[in-house]
């Protein structure tokens, strides 16, 4: 599959494109990972990020029914919105996102775990395969956790980033059949 990064597109496999992911790492600190990486490698890499940030539950729903990533969205509500409040506690109508485009969150998001994806390919693995180091039942219990144990797909950087986004505070996972 060629790498498609058309926001809406019907066989778009990225939020973003490659030259966008650059700009976005050209400002950002400690991005030698992606800047090393091959052309192609940058390719398959917001391929994979795309397709994992996919899964996850977004507010709103899909701009159209022919487009084959989650975003763009209609009715995506605004987390940043500016001057809509009545007060602190009720708000005037808080606004949506553009419709029309991917937010930055989203291409943020997208960036960043293409980077971590580059520096270790096992990011999307089973982490029950490696959590424990050993268990041992003789007395009571002895748990040794792995030191090498996989990292979390979505951490707190990237979740930053998309929880305002998602259903359940970030926390729920819907799957779908597909």
């Amino acid at each position: 599959m060629a790498f498609d990064s058309t926001v809406g597109g019907a066989s778009a496999n990225s939020f973003v494109s490659v030259s966008d992911a650059d700009t976005y790492f050209g400002e950002r600190l400690g991005s030698d990972t992606w800047t090393t990486a091959s052309t192609a490698d940058r390719e398959k890499a917001l391929i994979m990020s795309s397709r994992y940030l996919d899964k996850l539950s977004y507010y709103g729903e899909r701009k159209t029914d022919t487009q084959n990533l989650a975003f763009p969205r209609k009715y995506l509500p605004d987390p940043d919105p500016i001057g809509n409040y009545w007060d602190h506690l009720k708000t005037a109508g808080r606004g949506y996102l553009d419709e029309a485009t991917i937010p930055d969150r989203v291409t943020y998001a997208t960036c960043e775990l293409s980077q971590k994806l580059l520096a270790s390919n096992t990011v999307f693995d089973d982490p029950s395969l490696r959590q424990f180091k050993e268990l041992q039942v003789e007395g009571v219990v002895k748990l040794v956790i792995n030191s090498n144990s996989l990292d979390r797909v979505l951490d707190r950087n990237i979740k930053g980033f998309l929880s305002p986004l998602m259903e359940s505070g970030g926390l729920g996972v819907r799957l779908r059949r597909g």
